[in-house]
């Protein structure tokens, strides 16, 4: 044996991740903690070590109640690296008496972006998962198979994986868990597998040992000779190898994120009949599977060695596990050892160059742990590609039941999802041309042309036979006449629709197809049913949470966004002084400490493309400091614009991408007197929209989608006076948000200061109730709104629920015709013109004759914390169904 296995592991030496029991600890000495590797008892159990199981039981869930499952949290012991340590050494144990088995309950958590959501946590740092589900990427990981509702986004917050050796013990365990989150959580499903028995044991279901090419972990796993390897931080946050880590320059993540990892989920049924027929019926095709045929001593006796070959050309490796670059022709159980089945490379003495001349360029583990693909690919950008695989089958034996669904709960480890899981569906197994060989592109399914029945399934076959994924591709029918043979090489072809005459420009690699030979069209045997990325956080971390408070909002981040033109003169000087007591006022509410309130500023003026502007936009980014805002403010000065719209839609691009903290109550208050550009107004240089393309409704959505609610303060007496539909424009996309538009006159410009801290107390309230909602919410997605109001005003109001209410009078007055536009605005996806065609003249003065003129009554301006109204409740329901449409 080539490595030192530590003595109480002895007998599980065949393990592919071994825990390195000295990790952190001086020979002879004390723990002594090691900055660059993780503590293990501080990772859960799954995530590095694999825990091990012969049944395992998937909880998905969705939590009801914020409050109650922090401290349903308290009462749960997840299984820790450190914990699966002490198991494997008592396994091990096991082997040296007659104790019998070790069968004990281990269990892991796991939240969904939504699900952290709903606790209230911020982002994780990780662009993939902070932006969404797996759903949202299913045709870009190319699954083409239907999803089970279960991986609806809107009903998964987490998984609880509860494994065993036995089924007796998983049952057990899945039922303490229950009893121990049922006040606070609804099951989804639950999805259950389980090793295969006897011979079988190890293996998948088409038959290949599993698992073998795992990675070993830097200073936390043991290598075997060969084994590929990365540092820690490649599957686990917060260390070497983690791209942020890596990149001390960059965004960081929240310290709450160290010692977890990104979980990718997938259910994948496998096609065993449709496997096993295709390599059967491909046995008289194998020479087509290896360049160099001669070498095959003795040749095969009978089709099922061909067989057996075809299969393991196709994986990589025969059944056994033994690598087919090492057994070349024949399985030979004894390269499938510890020692043997990673101790190689795709090297060949006398060639330079990487090769497929023993095992194919698109085989499976040649695709998902490629290997030295030097100069073309360093060794430290394929460290960055490994992940931790640790799923199970599900479902029964062929031979029992070959007409049931069987497959694999896929699961898998990573400290970057677009690194890991990502990049190997993507960019490498659905990738035609990986590995990279060549300065040129080559498709690596050219040396399977005679199996296939068009050329299309020439190049899938580049793709990784097992989990590439089946584009749906229109093949063009006709002839196409060609002046010579298209030379090797990427080549273009313009083709014409005959029904439209639309001209098309294809790009491709040109290949002859051979008719002369039997062919028949190869199939894609696993089908993904669905999936969801998941954070596993650490143990310390899922203390934390259990003990925080209630999901609340404990910052505020307000982004003024300011019109700079010349007829807004006597509001930025009013606005100068208000603005700069609003921290003060904000202070006096209660909700928020100094160090929690951060303003920002963006001034906009008008495109300079047909008057003169000094600048488009100015963007002073978030602070806490209230002198800095105050010396922004003073340097502002209102001058330009000829036309009456502005650019106020680039200052809300300017605000959409403003560095927001994911634990504040995101507020934006534009305050303008005119609208954005190509919203109907006359006198508007940009009839068309804006010249950069930004879309003031498509950001309105986008902020409501990202949780920013939008308020817009509309100066009077000049905008309803100035155009012509601004006050129906902001009404409509304001509400969008959950926002509103509300007036600013030059004499009552002294209540900013409580109109801002009323609008954000109200926002504050509205974000708590929806975190804790969301759950009773999005269970009856589809129902009429109106019901769901009304059931759940009623139960709030039932729990004594109380709500910041925050009002001024309504200055605007609308007609049926001026209600009409607000509708269509909000429903607008995008502002053109087949939107503006559908707004209505709106005839009279539209503020009420109440507030006219220097002598108009002042709004009043109320901020009472009462029981919850209907109003705010349906608000509630309509923003949770948009943001989890």
């Amino acid at each position: 044996m080539s490595v030192s296995i530590h003595p109480s592991l002895k007998h599980l030496s065949k393990r592919s991740r071994l825990p390195a029991i000295s990790v952190g600890r001086k020979r002879g000495g004390p723990a002594v903690p090691d900055p660059t590797v993780p503590d293990p008892a501080n990772v859960q159990g799954d995530v590095y070590l694999g825990i091990p199981k012969g049944c395992q039981a998937f909880i998905f869930f969705i939590i009801n109640d914020a409050s109650k499952f922090r401290q349903a949290l308290q009462s749960y012991q997840p299984t820790s690296s450190a914990d699966v340590t002490t198991v494997l050494q008592a396994i091990s144990a096991s082997k040296d008496s007659s104790s019998g088995d070790v069968d004990i309950v281990m269990t892991q958590i796991a939240f969904s972006q939504l699900g952290l959501k709903t606790l209230g946590i911020g982002k994780t740092g990780d662009t993939r998962f902070d932006a969404g589900s797996m759903l949202r990427d299913q045709k870009f990981l190319g699954d083409q198979g239907v999803w089970d509702s279960v991986f609806d986004p809107a009903t998964i917050h987490g998984v609880i994986m509860v494994c065993a050796k036995s089924l007796d013990k998983v049952n057990s365990g899945v039922q303490t868990i229950t009893d121990t989150f049922s006040a606070s959580w609804e099951i989804k499903q639950t999805l259950s597998g389980n090793a295969r028995p006897g011979k079988y044991k190890g293996k998948e279901h088409f038959g290949y040992q599993d698992g073998v090419s795992q990675p070993s972990l830097r200073g936390l796993t043991t290598p075997h000779r060969g084994q590929l390897e990365a540092d820690p931080g490649v599957i686990v946050l917060g260390y070497p190898g983690d791209p942020l880590v890596d990149n001390p320059l960059g965004p960081q993540r929240p310290d709450w994120a160290r010692d977890g990892s990104f979980m990718a989920f997938r259910k994948l049924e496998q096609d065993v009949s449709g496997w096993n027929k295709f390599v059967a019926k491909s046995a008289k095709y194998w020479q087509e599977f290896t360049p160099v045929p001669d070498e095959v001593q003795p040749p095969f006796k009978d089709d099922n060695e061909k067989a057996d070959f075809v299969g393991a050309a196709l994986v990589g490796r025969w059944k056994s596990g033994a690598p087919i670059q090492l057994a070349h022709f024949r399985d030979d159980p004894s390269l499938a050892t510890e020692d043997n089945a990673n101790n190689f490379d795709y090297s060949v003495p006398g060639i330079v160059l990487p090769t497929n001349r023993y095992c194919p360029f698109n085989a499976h583990t040649r695709k998902s742990a490629p290997r030295n693909l030097d100069p073309y690919l360093t060794r430290k950008y394929l460290e960055s590609s490994l992940i931790m695989r640790t799923g199970i089958p599900y479902g029964k034996e062929f031979d029992v039941a070959p007409n049931e669904e069987r497959g694999l709960l896929y699961v898998c480890y990573q400290s970057a999802l677009d690194n890991g899981f990502v990049r190997q569906t993507v960019g490498f197994s659905s990738n035609d041309f990986f590995p990279t060989t060549d300065i040129l592109p080559q498709n690596h399914g050219k040396l399977s042309v005679p199996v296939c029945e068009t050329l299309l399934d020439a190049n899938i076959l580049g793709q990784d036979p097992i989990t590439g994924s089946n584009p749906k591709v229109t093949v063009v029918d006709g002839a196409i006449a060609l002046n010579k043979k298209p030379e090797s090489g990427q080549v273009t072809l313009a083709v014409v629709d005959s029904n439209t005459s639309e001209k098309y420009l294809v790009t491709g690699f040109p290949q002859q197809v051979d008719d002369s030979v039997d062919k028949f069209t190869p199939d894609f045997f696993v089908t993904s049913h669905g999936g969801e990325y998941f954070f596993v956080p650490s143990i310390s971390t899922l203390t934390a949470w259990s003990t925080a408070s209630t999901t609340t909002k404990s910052k505020l981040d307000i982004m003024f966004l300011i019109d700079a033109t010349g007829s807004m003169d006597p509001y930025i000087n009013q606005a100068r002084d208000s603005i700069g007591t609003i921290y003060d006022d904000v202070l006096k509410n209660g909700s928020w400490s100094k160090d929690d309130i951060r303003v920002g500023l963006v001034a906009f003026r008008d495109h300079p493309q047909k008057q003169a502007t000094t600048f488009l936009t100015q963007k002073y980014d978030f602070t806490s400091d209230m002198s800095k805002v105050s010396g922004n403010l003073d340097a502002l000065e209102a001058k330009d614009g000829e036309d009456y719209p502005e650019a106020s839609e680039d200052a809300l691009e300017e605000a959409l991408e403003a560095d927001w903290n994911d634990d504040a109550v995101m507020v934006t208050v534009l305050i303008t007197d005119s609208t954005p550009h190509a919203t109907g107004e006359s006198q508007d240089y940009f009839k068309d929209g804006c010249p950069k393309q930004n879309d003031p409704v498509q950001i309105a959505d986008r902020m409501a989608d990202l949780g920013i609610v939008l308020y817009v303060l509309g100066c009077e007496p000049k905008l309803s006076a100035r155009t012509a539909g601004g006050i129906d424009f902001y009404t409509g996309i304001t509400e969008k948000t959950g926002g509103k538009l509300l007036t600013l006159n030059t004499k009552d410009i002294d209540q900013l200061g409580d109109i801002i801290v009323g609008l954000a107390s109200d926002a504050a309230d509205s974000e708590i109730a929806l975190s804790e909602n969301t759950s009773a919410i999005l269970k009856r997605k589809g129902d009429n709104i109106s019901d769901i109001t009304s059931d759940l005003h009623k139960q709030l109001t039932a729990k004594g629920v109380k709500h910041w209410k925050f009002t001024i009078s309504d200055v605007y007055s609308f007609n049926s015709d001026a209600k009409d536009n607000v509708k269509v605005w909000f429903e607008a996806k995008k502002l053109d013109q087949t939107v503006r065609d559908k707004i209505k003249s709106v005839k009279g003065n539209r503020v009420n004759s109440k507030y006219r003129g220097s002598n108009g009554a002042r709004p009043t301006v109320t901020l009472e914390k009462n029981a919850i109204s209907y109003d705010q409740v349906e608000a509630l329901v309509t923003k949770c169904l948009r943001r989890n449409k």
